[in-house]
Parts: C-alpha cells; structure tokens; sequence
C-alpha cells in the first residue's frame, strides 16, 4: 500500500488529485463523467454502421469519430453485430460479445469492422472463379508437354523450350537461375544451341514469345500503333505464364528475334513479369527461352 502525504494550499490539491488518478488500474477503461447507469454505449469504427443485439435491431452508430450510441438494457452477456454496406457486392462487419452492467456506468464498447462480401459479391466471386477457371482450361490446351523438356504449341507447330536457356530440365521442373545475356549473344546461344535431339533452335519472334503470356485474370490492357504495351490487368499471377507449362520462368523480361524498326541500339522483348512486350537497350542482360519449327 502507497501512502499519500498531503500538502497545504492550491498546488497541494492538483497534486494530490494528479496521484490518484496516477493510482488507477491501466488496464481499465475511462468512463465519462455523465455516463448513465443501466445504457451500453457502443462505437464502431468507422460509424454508420446497423447495430443487432441478440437478432434485434437498434440503430444506427454515429458517423462522427468519438460518439456511440446509448441503448438501455438489463444487465447481461450480448451478442452485437455491426454491418455497413458499401455497395452490393461488398460490406464492412464485426460481431461481439458484450458483458454488460446496469448497476454502474460503464466505458464506450468500440466495435472494429472488417470488410466482407456480401452474398452477391460471393455470388459474382464464383462466377468470376469459374470464368478464370475455364479460361484457364482453354490455355492449358494450346500446349502438350514432350517428355524430353520441350513442349508442342499445337495451333503453330512450334516447339518450345519448357526451360529458360541455362536452367536444366529435370523431368518434372526446371532446375537453376537461367543465364542472362545481351541481344548479340542471345542470338549466337541460340545458334550454337543442341537440345532434344536437335540443334534448329532459335530466338522467338515478338508476336511468337508475346503469345506464351497468360494473364491469369483474363484481362490485359490493349497495346499501342507500335506493338508497345499489353501488360495483365486486375489482381494477376506472375510470373505472366503458365507455370505447369513452363515451370520455374523468372517473372522477368526475355530477349525476341525482332530488333527496333528505327534504332539500332534497341531490340524488344517480353516481360514475364507484367505480360507486356516492348523494346530494350541491345546491352541489357536479359532471359532467353528457345524455339523451332517443327515442319
């Protein structure tokens, strides 16, 4: 136990007041000097929101940060759930348990809400599932995988490296980092290339390489006059391509066969990492993946 000594005149009383309340349990919340008796307060953050207790509806939070709502009830243990609508598809929500007192006033309950669908966001979430899901179905069937680490494009007839020049292929996956190299060698690594019986290999053309990225969204914005452009949009997976087919493909850019119409410096490629295709310095150090005719 703490004794208190006290101190004559004016500044004996603040101080003596200032360690009572320094006594306090930390723990404990505040309660406003007018609070009445026998009345949950309740606040949500953010306000606005529709309270229930116990399936029964009563009111509506304050919208202004600091104010609750007051609801007289015997004392008890609650059920409070707090709901606010954004819009059809989504809601913000949090439900709690309240032990409550009538015989004193008690502190402002502050009910946090969490964002949810609603059951026309989850009604439109499956559809959109079952969108992707057949989308991405019809990709998977563009490719049969060979046993020998390359993999048939059946609409072209083109034969692709499953692996990025350097990774090894290990009869299920891709093993290693992959070699990065400037335009010029890229172009000689993929005539002095032997792989799978076969030493036909080459550099992709823009529009061939640009045609293995997958937008797990199904959506991607539009390129421009020049190609440029065509990055995945929405909330997609990377890197941009289908990893059962390619497994292990750094999300990052790749060189193509096609240099710059106009500078001689420059030579384009395709992200992996965003979907999109377009030009970089013939110096950069970029991933190569191969490919050959089969006609």
């Amino acid at each position: 136990m703490s004794y208190i000594r006290f101190i004559r005149g004016p500044v004996g009383v603040v101080l003596l007041a200032a360690l009572v309340l320094a006594g306090c349990g930390k723990d404990e919340p505040l309660v406003a000097a007018n609070a009445e008796a026998g009345m949950m307060r309740i606040a949500t953050e953010p306000g606005g929101a529709e309270l229930h207790i116990n399936g029964e509806h009563y009111g509506r939070t304050p919208d202004q940060p600091g104010e609750s709502l007051s609801i007289r009830l015997p004392a008890g243990i609650y059920t409070v759930e707090a709901l606010r609508q954004l819009d059809p598809f989504s809601e913000l929500y949090a439900t709690e348990q309240i032990s409550h007192v009538e015989d004193r006033p008690g502190p402002v309950v502050t009910i946090r809400l969490a964002r949810r669908d609603t059951e026309a966001g989850r009604d439109l979430a499956r559809i959109e599932e079952e969108r992707v899901g057949l989308y991405r179905e019809a990709q998977l069937e563009r490719f049969v995988p060979q046993d020998d680490g390359t993999v048939l494009e059946v609409e072209t007839g083109l034969l692709w490296t499953r692996c990025a020049l350097g990774q090894t292929w290990t009869g299920a996956t891709c093993a290693g980092n992959g070699r990065q190299l400037n335009w010029d060698q890229a172009l000689k690594a993929a005539d002095e290339f032997s792989f799978a019986g076969s030493s036909e290999w080459r550099l992709p053309t823009q529009p061939e390489l640009f045609a293995l990225t997958y937008c797990s969204t199904g959506m991607r914005s539009e390129t421009n006059r020049e190609g440029l452009g065509g990055g995945c949009a929405g909330d997609f997976e990377r890197p941009t391509i289908l990893a059962s087919v390619f497994p292990n493909t750094p999300p990052a850019n790749f060189w193509t066969s096609r240099p710059h119409d106009r500078f001689n410096f420059s030579a384009w490629g395709v992200s992996f990492q965003t979907g999109h295709t377009g030009t970089g310095g013939r110096s950069d150090y970029v991933y190569v993946r191969l490919v050959r005719n089969t006609d």
